[in-house]
């Protein structure tokens, strides 16, 4: 019986993603027959030692290594352990070994950690890890096997079960597919067992109101006493907000950097936080709006 040859190869397709980077994968070959599997590293290509087949120039060089050559001794065993159950090794044994071995791993923990490590914004963050808490409380341990049409089916029957509205299912819909599109990237799911091919998340128009002038007059009228007297700054937040026509998002980044005096008038200077644009305000404006 024949013995599977391994072997490290990088960039096996001459094609860097957006980031300038690549797969760095372990090749098997068996009976003139070729299978990939994928280690999960990418690198750039200063960072591949194409001679000695290492990671270098890399920070984490050394772990990164140790990382590949823990993943091909992983391999080997499984092909070892395959031998000894008396099976006749082939490669798409083995590669159907491997995946049910993948596919049992956690997907909650990936999710979680994709979040945390992500360039979101830590509000957005908070807003994924929701999505993750509501996921864990249909099915605590939630494997990449589990991540079927059915399933994701299921689970926006879940989340209607629980009285959310239509579009605030929908986001916690699009927060799971953008971590499903995740593991199909980065090869932890074959992309032919796509969840999200023929679902389709629905959502509904909003009709979005506003206050009237009587209702904010009557909000600054209001007099919080007791215990609501700590939702005083709250109130005046909102209030200067409306006005303002300034997003919670940006009210909070607020500091005394952004009250500026120009030509003898007090001027609000912020960038936006959602779209990265300048807003000047002439706080005086306010003081119109009022009526003051």
């Amino acid at each position: 019986m024949s013995k599977i040859i391994y072997s490290v190869v990088y960039n096996r397709k001459r094609c860097l993603n957006k980031k300038g980077m690549a797969l760095v994968q372990v090749e098997a070959y068996l009976d003139r027959k070729k299978k990939y599997f994928s280690t999960k590293v990418y690198l750039k290509p200063e960072q591949w030692g194409a001679k000695k087949l290492v990671v270098k120039n890399h920070p984490n060089a050394d772990a990164l290594n140790r990382l590949i050559y823990e993943f091909v001794a992983m391999i080997e065993k499984k092909e070892l352990e395959l031998w000894q159950q008396g099976k006749r090794i082939s490669l798409e044994l083995l590669k159907d070994a491997l995946v049910t071995r993948e596919n049992k791993a956690s997907f909650v923990s990936f999710f979680k950690q994709e979040a945390m490590s992500s360039s979101l914004k830590e509000s957005t963050k908070r807003n994924h890890l929701s999505t993750l808490i509501l996921l864990q409380e249909f099915k605590r341990d939630v494997s990449f096997s589990d991540l079927t049409f059915e399933f994701i089916s299921s689970f926006e029957y879940f989340l209607q079960s629980k009285g959310y509205h239509t579009n605030t299912i929908a986001k916690h819909m699009k927060h799971l597919k953008r971590h499903v599109n995740i593991t199909i990237n980065k090869e932890y799911i074959e992309i032919q067992k796509y969840a999200f091919r023929k679902y389709k998340i629905k959502t509904v128009e909003n009709k979005h109101t506003h206050l009237n002038p009587e209702e904010l007059e009557n909000l600054e009228k209001l007099s919080l006493t007791g215990r609501y007297l700590k939702y005083q700054k709250t109130l005046d937040a909102f209030l200067f907000c409306c006005y303002a026509g300034m997003r919670y998002s940006d009210f909070i980044n607020l500091s005394p950097d952004n009250i500026v005096d120009i030509n003898q008038e007090t001027w609000l200077i912020y960038k936006s936080v959602k779209t990265g644009t300048e807003v000047r305000l002439p706080l005086y404006l306010l003081l119109v709006v009022k009526g003051l």
